[in-house]
């Protein structure tokens, strides 16, 4: 299965930064498919948001889904959001 640039195994729906080496420009994107056989090209994903190094973030409409090279992307860990705790019953 192909892996992330820190070796974490890629799966659909994570949310990852991808870092071109030839542009400096850096992605937000959702995995939407992952092609196994490739290590190159091996995944599409919606882009969120995008910018050059040094300038600001700007969102990225979901006009076109991106392909990308998982070697090339890092994936952005969420905090999980807590349990609402379940109110005691009244006596």
């Amino acid at each position: 299965m192909p892996h992330y640039a820190d070796g974490t195994p890629a799966k659909i729906g994570d949310l990852v930064v991808r870092k071109n080496t030839w542009d400096s420009q850096e992605a937000l994107l959702v995995i939407t498919s992952i092609t196994p056989v490739s290590d190159s090209c091996n995944a599409s994903g919606i882009p969120l948001a995008a910018h050059q190094t040094d300038n600001p973030w700007f969102p990225s409409g979901p006009q076109a889904v991106w392909t990308v090279t998982l070697k090339q992307c890092m994936r952005v860990d969420m905090p999980a959001f807590p349990t609402p705790a379940v109110p005691a019953k009244a006596a």
